[in-house]
């Protein structure tokens, strides 16, 4: 199990409460939890891509 793998459950987390509370939070913590939540999913896709060239696997095929 990976890092990413790992962190799942707690971005699930603070997406939920993000949509709890955002109607009585103050934009600008709505924003810190989207800019979080991008962050936390720019991770979890490079974490992904990682492992797939780890394992001397095409990760990106580009056909011209």
């Amino acid at each position: 199990m990976n890092v990413a793998v790992q962190a799942q459950p707690l971005a699930v987390v603070v997406f939920a409460l993000a949509l709890a509370v955002a109607p009585i939070a103050n934009p600008l913590l709505l924003a810190l939890v989207l800019i979080l939540g991008g962050t936390v999913a720019a991770y979890r896709g490079a974490s992904d891509l990682v492992a797939i060239a780890r394992e001397d696997e095409v990760v990106f095929r580009h056909f011209i």
